[in-house]
């Protein structure tokens, strides 16, 4: 279902935004390029040549096929970001719908890859004017406090939860 998530997520973009994509499997599913490959000629891998920190500083956009850490990752570094994967096949956290729900209302997170596509179809031309809405704002905020929130006091902070 992954693959033939990614094939309906490419083949519904728009053929400049299809040409300018960089697609970077994860090593252990090497295979995907054989596959996508056969479908999209002109698509572009990429493997190990530069770091996920470096890859997504040089991106207009990051999309994310699977739930998965790097969501995490680029939300937090203020990299926009895309997301889409098979709610059946990602198993969620009870407590974390509510802030997946407003991922999903702003944009982020799609259920759909198709509906994904449609969106990145739409924001293309203005990436940064969808990524600066009130609305993507404070659904990012709110992701950041829960799963990637930072801090100058680290060590006061963790031994303070200790304490308590």
């Amino acid at each position: 279902h992954h693959i033939k998530d990614q094939s309906l997520f490419l083949a519904n973009l728009n053929s400049n935004i299809c040409d300018s994509a960089l697609v970077k499997p994860m090593n252990k599913f090497n295979f995907i390029e054989e596959i996508l490959s056969s479908q999209f000629k002109d698509l572009k891998f990429i493997y190990n040549s530069k770091s996920f920190n470096e890859l997504i500083s040089e991106a207009k956009i990051v999309v994310h096929a699977y739930n998965e850490t790097t969501i995490v990752e680029t939300l937090a570094n203020n990299i926009p970001t895309i997301a889409f994967w098979n709610p059946e096949h990602w198993e969620q956290c009870p407590s974390s719908i509510p802030i997946y729900k407003k991922l999903i209302g702003c944009g982020i997170v799609h259920e759909c890859p198709i509906s994904a596509s449609k969106h990145l179809n739409e924001i293309w031309g203005d990436i940064d004017n969808w990524w600066q809405s009130k609305e993507v704002r404070i659904a990012v905020s709110e992701h950041n406090r829960w799963y990637a929130r930072t801090t100058n006091n680290q060590l006061k902070e963790i031994l303070d939860f200790i304490r308590n």
